[in-house]
């Protein structure tokens, strides 16, 4: 799996550790999400992990994943990779959590169940998968870290992120 950073781009040695130790102090929520952007003949894959101390904010990390774009043409394809790096991420989480804290993990699904939304054909399935693997689910529009903290990394507008050069991530065309 790649490396992991902090927002605010410090390195984490090794991310699990990090947050089984934050969660011996005191029992937090792990919000995971993933998000994927095209960039050029790439889908770059975002994931996400947030780590909530409620009344006290919290601390999020991400890493990133690139995969020949031309592997994920589909909606389809592109949102269960999402979910499988998502709960790639759940399970190693769980491995170095105690057991009583295995219900602390949230897995965010980046998918719609109103049909007036393509990704609402996938919803179910989705769903079904992130909950067969024994995780609690949340999907849109509550799917925050899917939806926001991991899209924010997947379009490269964490600048704090020096590996993030502005060529690689270009604006798009009639914008400053």
């Amino acid at each position: 799996m790649s490396e992991w950073k902090t927002i605010s781009g410090r390195d984490v040695d090794d991310l699990y550790i990090e947050i089984a130790r934050l969660n011996e102090e005191t029992p937090r929520k792990i919000h995971i999400g993933t998000d994927a952007q095209f960039r050029g003949t790439k889908m770059v894959f975002a994931s996400a992990v947030a780590v909530l101390n409620p009344g006290k904010g919290g601390i999020a990390y991400y890493n990133r994943t690139a995969f020949p774009g031309k592997d994920y043409l589909s909606l389809a394809q592109k949102l269960f990779k999402e979910v499988e790096l998502s709960i790639e991420i759940a399970t190693n989480m769980s491995k170095v959590l105690a057991p009583e804290y295995h219900e602390n993990i949230v897995v965010h699904v980046d998918a719609n169940p109103n049909v007036q939304h393509s990704s609402s054909d996938y919803h179910r399935a989705l769903v079904g998968w992130v909950a067969g693997s024994g995780f609690e689910c949340v999907s849109k529009p509550d799917s925050w870290c899917a939806s926001n903290v991991a899209d924010h990394i997947a379009n490269g507008k964490n600048v704090r992120d020096g590996r993030i050069r502005r060529k690689e991530f270009p604006r798009k065309k009639g914008k400053k």
